[in-house]
């Protein structure tokens, strides 16, 4: 039914706007297939910071729930260092995530702004010949 509703939709489209509908579609296809590739890394990057999140809440509840046997033999210090470590390894995977999610934002912005660009110049072109 999906299908059947894409391309009514699609026909109804092209029966208006004529064949810009179908430039509209090519790069509508193109631009979902390049981010594939970057969606994948950010579910990669996604996945690895609930990771360690998950083992750093897992730690977490774990002393607090034995914080009565920490005080009583002195190892705050060691689980302490040990939580930190984990919160770092967490910041690594989590700044690789943004960076990522930062790179896919700025390369959307370098196809708005070159499509943008190609269209200022077509019209510049189509407004000298109606002057002239």
């Amino acid at each position: 039914m999906c299908v059947l509703q894409i391309a009514l939709a699609l026909l109804i489209l092209y029966r208006s706007v004529g064949v810009a509908s179908i430039a509209a579609l090519a790069a509508t296809v193109t631009v979902m297939l390049l981010n594939l590739p970057v969606a994948s890394l950010q579910e990669k990057f996604q996945g690895k910071v609930m990771e360690f999140k998950d083992k750093r809440m897992k730690t977490t509840s774990e002393i607090l729930m034995n914080m009565r046997i920490l005080k009583l033999q002195a190892w705050e210090m060691k689980f302490l260092s040990k939580i930190i470590q984990l919160r770092k390894t967490e910041e690594i995977w989590l700044k690789k995530f943004l960076a990522s999610l930062l790179n896919q934002g700025r390369s959307y912005l370098h196809l708005l702004q070159n499509s943008s660009n190609a269209y200022l110049w077509s019209s510049r072109h189509d407004f000298n010949d109606c002057t002239n």
